[in-house]
């Protein structure tokens, strides 16, 4: 987790040898301070309360701090049981996905956020869900091919020893591959290719952020 409770009940980032509050289950968590892994918070005297939850990562923070800077409260946003990365008042939630997942978390995962729903302003809206998908890695080791130009134009990709599981998603999928997204429009299993929208980083996250506070219902975001 990036954010915990301390003892006056502010929400506050993990600082080296710090003790803090779960801002969900309640219990206490120790603050993972390394040099390799992004500064987090840890539950002391059991696993994640959260079991959908994956180590944080630089790309997690970096993607979350991004969101939080410009308006607090949009991250690790609480569903029942489980931690959104990211929620935005209009009802669209992210979800970064670092590490492997199986087809079947992935359709549990999609059953579950799809069905809840956010109040913002008197207004209730559904759950709109997103994914993204680290590929950063598969990108600069030439393993991800993508031929298209950066800016919302058609373009294709394939992917060798690829992530088959993400064929199973039936919400919207983007890869992050460092400078730039693929919103993947569709997938083909053998080999793992397909079609998509290029998209520049940094403009998915500003229409992101501009687009907190009201539905996420434009064609490419």
């Amino acid at each position: 987790m990036i954010f915990a409770t301390n003892e006056s009940g502010q929400k506050i980032v993990a600082t080296p040898r710090a003790r803090a509050i779960c801002r969900y289950c309640g219990s206490e968590v120790l603050a993972k301070c390394g040099r390799i892994m992004s500064w987090h918070w840890a539950h002391t005297n059991r696993e994640d309360c959260d079991n959908w939850s994956e180590g944080e990562t630089r790309w997690h923070l970096g993607w979350k701090e991004s969101i939080e800077s410009v308006g607090d409260g949009m991250t690790e946003v609480l569903f029942g049981p489980h931690r959104a990365d990211i929620c935005f008042p209009g009802g669209t939630l992210i979800e970064l996905q670092n590490s492997a997942i199986s087809p079947s978390e992935i359709e549990e995962r999609e059953r579950f956020y799809t069905s809840q729903q956010v109040t913002h302003c008197g207004k209730t809206c559904r759950i709109q869900m997103k994914w993204i998908f680290n590929a950063i890695d598969a990108y600069e080791k030439d393993r991800l091919n993508i031929r298209g130009k950066v800016g919302g134009r058609y373009c294709t990709f394939r992917w060798k020893q690829g992530r088959k599981s993400i064929f199973y998603c039936k919400q919207t999928v983007f890869l992050d591959v460092g400078e730039n997204m693929l919103e993947i429009k569709k997938m083909h299993k053998q080999p793992f290719s397909g079609w998509g929208y290029l998209h520049d980083t940094n403009e998915v996250r500003k229409k992101l952020v501009k687009t907190a506070f009201t539905e996420f219902c434009n064609e490419h975001l």
